[in-house]
Parts: C-alpha cells; structure tokens; sequence
C-alpha cells in the first residue's frame, strides 16, 4: 500500500484494508454487523457505450481493478454485498438496498439485485453518500436484529 492510498484511510475511521482472498484487495467501510461492509475499488472504462438507453442518457460499464484508490479523485466502485449473511436475512438485504437506491436513485451507475449493490463515483464522492448513510444502514440493522432476537 502505497502512502496516498494511507491519506485515504484517514478520512473515515470506518475505512479499512481487506482482503477477500485470491489475492483480491479492498478498502472496506464497516456498518455496525461484522458481516455487512462495503468494498471499494478503483475501476477502468471497459466498454464505453453499449447501449443508448435515450438520446440524453447513455450506459458505460466499469470493472473493478484490483487495487487500492490513491487518491480523492480516483473513479471507483461502492460495493455492498450480503452474500455471508443467511439466507433468513434476505429482508435486511432488501431494506438496506432499498435505502440505498432512495439516496443515490438510478445515477451513479447503481445497480442491485436482492443480496448486494453497487454504484460509481468519484472517491470523495462515493465516501460522503457513505458518511450519509452510514446511520441510516446501522438503524436498519439494529432494528432488524433487535426485531428478530425478540421474535
């Protein structure tokens, strides 16, 4: 890790190094559940126009690259998956998704099915929607928790 990608962790305790194995690294920005946390990776243009969607909107497709970002203006992609969660979980995941779709909508790139999602953004960009949400994805898994420990 070089010392830009260090800068980078110092703007949210909740950022971290991960590594999910196969030699994949991440920055990681935690939730308050061990198992749900965001991946965050620089991406490349890998197929600048697909398809025109409308004459004013047009769909570009990114790749992860396996790297960390080293810097605020790196181009990266926001992931958040549920996949180790069980299968029982699957309401947490939509909730979550869905708050998630309701702050950043359909820019950004996000894309989702009913066990992760994922948007594109600048660096500093995708780090505030994280600030931003960071409560309201930690109420929902509290309360889901909370609600079925309780059931």
């Amino acid at each position: 890790m070089n010392e830009s990608t260090k800068k980078l962790l110092e703007k949210d305790n909740k950022l971290f190094t991960f590594h999910s194995g196969g030699g994949f690294v991440h920055l990681g920005y935690g939730t308050e559940h061990d198992e749900i946390f965001w991946l965050i990776n620089p991406t490349e243009l890998i197929q600048p126009i697909e398809q025109k969607i409308s004459p004013e909107q047009i769909e570009f497709h990114y790749d992860w690259v396996n790297k960390y970002p080293e810097n605020e203006h790196d181009f990266c992609m926001f992931g958040l998956d549920f996949n180790n969660m069980d299968s029982e979980d699957e309401e947490l995941a939509l909730n979550v998704i869905g708050t998630i779709e309701k702050k950043i909508g359909k820019h950004l790139c996000f894309r989702s099915d009913s066990w992760s999602c994922h948007f594109y953004a600048v660096f500093s960009e995708g780090l505030e929607i994280l600030q931003e949400l960071s409560n309201k994805i930690d109420e929902e898994i509290f309360e889901f928790f909370d609600y079925k420990e309780n059931k």
